[in-house]
């Protein structure tokens, strides 16, 4: 009894700590990436809801101005001018919701109410004047209004100019690889950027293409070219490498 109890008095072995410590190593090692992963998950989520509300106040200001887009930006009105931002959130009134958690790198566009800008226009629908009419626009569902962004000068997506490290660079794929696209329809979808050039184009017509996939196309159908474009699908692949 005496052997006994004066082992329970001695505690662990240093041998048996080393080798809780060692699971206990194992054990955070798997565990963290996960932990990490589930986090970036529920930021994305979180980003999604975001765009869903930017969706719904682009539907609001269609409804309220003849069926007619927002305008990318209102260039009469100077170098602070409004953008569709400003525009949008007349409905939406929260200034935080173009601001993504997990976009670190996001910026913010110079003016008087010095929006977030963690989501950019595809300037093929929210557009520099003439506006877009939302009769104009065919298959909602499978176009791209709004996605995630980081750059607060190139708020253009396939504004003329826009080549593939452009595209690459101002587009954020940071959820694990995924980025949330706004449709025209207001569904929002998590997809890999080259999803979105995989069967159909989701862009529009992107004038860097040569040959011209699109070359029947005028201003007004530019959104709704479906031909697939060797910049954009060059540009989606650089954007999933970059976050990969």
């Amino acid at each position: 009894m005496s052997v006994k109890a004066s082992r329970m008095q001695s505690g662990f072995t240093l041998i048996e700590l080393l080798v809780v410590i060692a699971i206990i190593a194992i054990l955070a090692a798997i565990l963290f990436p996960v932990f990490a992963k589930v986090r970036e998950k529920a930021r994305q989520t979180s980003c999604a809801s975001n765009l869903k509300q930017i969706g719904l106040g682009i539907v609001q200001y269609v409804q309220d101005y003849d069926e007619q887009y927002p305008l990318l930006r209102h260039w009469n009105t100077g170098n602070s001018a409004p953008t569709w931002r400003d525009d949008v959130n007349t409905y939406i009134k929260s200034t935080g919701v173009f601001r993504c958690p997990s976009n670190t790198a996001g910026q913010t566009e110079p003016g008087n109410n010095a929006m977030a800008t963690s989501y950019g226009a595809n300037a093929l629908v929210l557009r520099d004047a003439p506006s877009l009419s939302s009769a104009n626009l065919q298959e909602p569902a499978s176009k791209i209004v709004v996605a995630e962004f980081n750059q607060w000068w190139a708020d253009i997506y396939y504004a003329a100019g826009t080549n593939a490290t452009d595209f690459r660079d101002v587009q954020f794929g940071g959820h694990t690889g995924m980025e949330n696209y706004l449709f025209a329809d207001g569904h929002v979808k998590g997809m890999k950027p080259t999803a979105t050039e995989s069967s159909i184009n989701m862009w529009g017509y992107n004038p860097k293409d040569s040959p011209d996939p699109c070359a029947a196309a005028n201003q007004a159908d530019d959104i709704n070219c479906d031909a697939i474009s060797p910049t954009n699908r060059k540009g989606v692949a650089l954007e999933q490498q970059k976050y990969q």
